[in-house]
């Protein structure tokens, strides 16, 4: 049995989307995992929503080289998360070929937190 090797995004997180793909390819990963959503406020946001210049450009070089997307990264379940919030990132992550996404719990109250998953 042979399991995929991807290129996760926190690894080379000063790279644009569309450069990571080309850095897994050149690196002879089987997959990449991209963030499309910041995970602090200080971090260099990319325009990854939607329909941008550099979806289209990460969904050009994904095609190009055949690369696949993982996952895509990282939906905080907050207190004041609204879920909804989140399906636009959701859909650019599935047209872009995504299988998963990596979702953290960040809310104290398990109850909230529960129902917040289960929306998601």
């Amino acid at each position: 049995m042979t399991h995929a090797i991807g290129l996760a995004a926190l690894t080379v997180l000063e790279l644009s989307p569309p450069d990571m793909v080309s850095c897994a390819v050149d690196a002879g990963f089987d997959c990449v995992g991209l963030r499309l959503i910041p995970a602090i406020a200080e971090e260099v946001q990319h325009p990854m929503i939607g329909e941008t210049p550099l979806v289209r450009e990460t969904e050009r070089r994904l095609k190009q080289s055949g690369m696949r997307v993982l996952d895509i990264e990282i939906f905080r379940l907050r207190p004041d998360t609204t879920v909804a919030d989140y399906e636009a990132a959701l859909a650019t992550g599935a047209r872009l070929g995504a299988k998963q996404a990596l979702i953290a719990g960040n809310d104290p109250d398990e109850a909230r937190l529960t129902v917040n998953f289960a929306a998601f």
